[in-house]
């Protein structure tokens, strides 16, 4: 059943963009915010004994939540996820229209960690399931009469183990801590960081330059990071500023060995160079490190980029031969 407890909305919410989209409404527009908390005190009160991760599905369609998780951490490469932590429509909202019924705020944190992890679950449940439908469908298409003298053969997914480097990575390296940079989003305005695309990378670019204050902003939360994970590395806490897919059209020089593919100069920009610079000078950081990290970025980045192109490509490959059909040696 769907509801229209907000104005311009329709429940339950059917994408992300539509999620962004009441985010901002609920945020900027006291009416809205009244709308929303009415609409989820409604109901719960006429639902006092559903559990509520299950009235939360009369809310949002797991479609539209695909891309979110509680603390925007993600352990898949290349996969990012938006914090629900930070979402008023997710937390906030939830934890005042319910309160009068014993809701707490950890209870609402535990009831999105559960949502989420039964999303992912359903999620691979579909694709399971897919598989095995397209598997039938393929044998059907041999007919009835022969399919009797196939054998069918489910490669197995081969699971490479961690490297050297990357345990020692794990071990002794620590990782800056990800609250500090979500700061950043309420020190300087209309931006999120990570930063996802290179349109907002010149956006910050533009605004660092013209505005002393933001630059002093951004600035002081270089300095904090720093300060706060020492013995971070500083690729990791780049990373904790910038997504690998904002800076595919960048390199340290601007050179490209590809007429195709032109890159921007980040040594041209003060916001790679000149606010990193400042921000850990007392750290000992001199002017040809901060070069070195930004060539040792991007060559991460490509590569990254480089092994999730292979990966999606074995990945098609593995579908088009996820069942592979044998015929007996007396056919």
């Amino acid at each position: 059943m769907e509801h229209t407890g907000v104005p311009g909305f329709r429940f339950p919410i059917r994408s992300e963009g539509e999620i962004e989209r009441l985010e901002v409404a609920v945020r900027s527009d006291m009416y809205k915010w009244d709308n929303y908390i009415a609409f989820l005190r409604d109901l719960r009160a006429n639902d006092l004994h559903t559990p509520i991760r299950c009235i939360f599905q009369s809310v949002f369609y797991d479609e539209a939540l695909v891309n979110y998780n509680y603390n925007g951490i993600s352990t898949a490469p290349g996969v990012h996820k938006r914090p629900m932590k930070s979402y008023a429509i997710f937390r906030d909202c939830f934890a005042v229209a319910w309160r009068e019924f014993g809701i707490t705020d950890d209870m609402i944190r535990a009831m999105l960690t559960e949502i989420i992890k039964n999303i992912n679950r359903r999620k691979r449940n579909r694709q399971y399931k897919n598989r095995i439908q397209k598997k039938k469908r393929l044998q059907n298409s041999f007919g009835t009469n022969t399919i009797s003298n196939v054998r069918w053969i489910v490669k197995p997914k081969k699971k490479s183990a961690p490297s050297a480097a990357q345990r020692r990575s794990s071990e002794h390296v620590r990782q800056p801590d990800s609250r500090i940079v979500s700061k950043v989003a309420e020190s300087i305005p209309d931006f999120r960081f990570p930063i996802e695309s290179d349109n907002d990378i010149e956006r910050l670019e533009e605004t660092v330059r013209s505005c002393t204050l933001t630059r002093r902003r951004y600035i002081d939360c270089l300095r904090q990071i720093k300060d706060s994970s020492e013995n971070a590395s500083i690729e990791s806490i780049f990373k904790m500023f910038f997504y690998d897919e904002s800076l595919t059209k960048y390199n340290y020089n601007g050179f490209s060995n590809s007429c195709r593919a032109k890159k921007r100069a980040m040594k041209n920009y003060d916001i790679f160079t000149n606010c990193f610079l400042e921000a850990w000078m007392d750290y000992g950081v001199t002017k040809d490190e901060v070069r070195l990290m930004l060539c040792k970025v991007i060559r991460n980045v490509h590569g990254r980029n480089r092994f999730r192109r292979y990966k999606n490509r074995k990945r098609e490959q593995e579908m088009k031969e996820d069942c592979i059909y044998l015929e007996e040696d007396d056919l």
